[in-house]
């Protein structure tokens, strides 16, 4: 009976299989499943949001955070609303062109030319955003461009960051308002005068401390010099260059010609600004600056004025 029962099992077996066999077998993707196979899509990293703010610790500078900005773009850097405390703010993001290649060592950095152009589109956005030229505000703007892992992940955007600042050396201002419109109407963001911070020995300026010129001040902007589109000439041509062109800038602000100026005295002027980094990216503005001579302090613009009789 056990013999049996086994060819009878065999005999079911065979029968289907044969059953199996002869069914026609299934098409795949052609709708004969009841379903359409559709392909995936090919993995993206998501491309940044523009008006979203970033929070950081209030100590930050712009000197510390350096030009590799690279933590601002992945977590767990905090994106908050901007009427949240925050310090810097994504006012545009772009593009690279898809097959976009940068240095051996992956994304852009500091001195490649896809940094630059990134940097040199966030600066002509920056003044749309701001209402006119960023340099004129109390303003640092950074392109963050993707992670290394982003990169290689095809992501090809970079970031625009705008940021209020205290100083001209870079101290970041924590803000709960969008950067939005600070050159238009009344300026809320604009450069108008500034407290000097001198070396020990008196004979360099180490630091500007943005204030309004009703307060008592050292030196108000005049206006900025846009140097020639060349390579970094070296500091020594660059200040000589800058100083000179400063000079004119001031004469023009307090409505006089350089040969007027010559003539009258009492003046002491300035830049800040003109880098090998910024040179770098294309930014070569210089800031211009004037003050009394002897240096005594200021209460009130100096523009249109004579040397002789600034407001005290």
């Amino acid at each position: 009976m056990r013999h049996l029962r086994g060819v009878t099992v065999l005999v079911v077996l065979v029968a289907l299989l044969g059953a199996t066999g002869c069914a026609p077998a299934p098409a795949v993707g052609d709708g004969t499943l009841g379903v359409t196979w559709a392909v995936l899509p090919t993995p993206a990293v998501p491309a940044p949001q523009v008006g979203g703010c970033t929070a950081r610790p209030a100590t930050e500078t712009v000197s510390n955070v350096g030009w590799d900005m690279a933590v601002f773009a992945e977590s767990p850097a905090p994106t908050v609303a901007c009427t949240a405390e925050h310090i810097t703010e994504t006012f545009f993001v772009g593009t690279f062109a898809a097959d976009a290649n940068s240095d051996a060592a992956g994304r852009p950095r500091l001195g490649s030319p896809l940094f630059r152009a990134a940097y040199e589109s966030c600066a002509q956005q920056a003044d749309e955003f701001l209402g006119a030229d960023f340099h004129t505000a109390r303003v640092a703007v950074r392109p963050v461009m993707p992670t290394e892992r982003q990169w290689a992940g095809q992501a090809r955007w970079y970031r625009c960051e705008a940021m209020e600042l205290v100083n001209a050396n870079g101290r970041i201002n924590p803000r709960t308002a969008s950067l939005k419109d600070g050159l238009r109407g009344d300026r809320p963001l604009a450069i108008t005068c500034g407290d000097e911070t001198l070396s020990e020995d008196q004979k360099y300026i180490e630091n500007i401390t943005y204030i309004d010129c009703a307060s008592p001040h050292d030196i108000e902007l005049t206006g900025i010099y846009q140097a020639p589109d060349m390579d970094y000439p070296g500091d020594a041509r660059v200040q000589t260059a800058a100083l000179d062109a400063c000079y004119g800038v001031g004469a023009t602000y307090l409505g006089l010609t350089r040969a007027a100026l010559d003539a009258v005295g009492g003046i002491r002027w300035l830049f800040w600004g003109g880098s090998s980094d910024l040179w770098s990216v294309g930014d070569r503005s210089h800031r211009c600056y004037m003050g009394e001579f002897p240096r005594r302090k200021l209460a009130g613009s100096i523009k249109g004025r004579t040397p002789g009789t600034f407001p005290h």
